[in-house]
């Protein structure tokens, strides 16, 4: 099985080819996201709508709050589908073989935001 990382330079690969989001399921309903913007692209952790009732945003509000310096950067963002997600911006999409610009206790502590 892919770690987290791995999945996450697949999908960077995967959205800068089709210029599209590219989504994957991640642990317990969990999913990651990549959307690819004119400069850099979202990186976004959470759970669609009919799992979103799993995380609840005054309790990512707080505990982002709490470790701001470490979390500031994730912002919690609803969808269309009324899905709750945590997004990150990044200015450089990496390309193949390039280093990803989060590392994996970046993103253990993210995902911790919505457990």
């Amino acid at each position: 099985m892919m770690d987290e990382l791995e999945i996450l330079a697949n999908l960077c690969m995967i959205a800068r080819i089709e210029q599209a989001v590219a989504k994957q399921q991640l642990d317990e309903g969990m999913q990651m996201l990549v959307y690819p913007m004119q400069r850099g692209m979202l990186v976004g952790l959470g759970f669609e709508g009919n799992e979103a009732h799993r995380v609840h945003a005054q309790e990512v509000v707080r505990k982002r709050s709490e470790n701001i310096e470490q979390l500031g950067a994730w912002l919690p963002a609803m969808f269309s589908d009324e899905g709750m997600y945590i997004v990150r911006r990044f200015d450089h999409m990496p390309d193949v073989g390039e280093s990803l610009p989060l590392s994996e206790e970046e993103l253990m502590a993210a995902k911790e935001l919505l457990s």
